[in-house]
C-alpha cells in the first residue's frame, strides 16, 4: 500500500477523480442522453490515456533514464 501511494502521480490522482465523479454523475443524476454520452466518452479517454500508449511511453522514458543513470 505504501509503495502504491509513493508511486502515485498527479496524472493518476486526476484520472481517479474523473472516473469516480463520472460514475457518481451517471448513478445519481438523470441527464439527457447527449450529456451521458459525453461523460462516458471522457471516462473512456482517461482510461485510454492512463493505460494506453501515452502512459507506456512515460514508463519507457523512466526506464531509459534509470538505465542511463546506472551505467554512469
Amino acid at each position: 500500500m505504501k509503495e502504491a501511494l509513493k508511486n502515485t502521480t498527479i496524472q493518476g490522482i486526476i484520472a481517479i477523480i474523473i472516473i469516480v465523479v463520472g460514475f457518481l454523475f451517471l448513478a445519481f443524476i438523470q441527464a439527457r442522453e447527449s450529456i451521458t454520452v459525453s461523460i462516458v466518452n471522457l471516462m473512456i479517454m482517461v482510461v485510454s490515456y492512463y493505460f494506453g500508449s501515452s502512459r507506456s511511453t512515460t514508463k519507457k522514458d523512466e526506464t531509459i533514464a534509470s538505465m542511463a543513470q546506472n551505467n554512469n
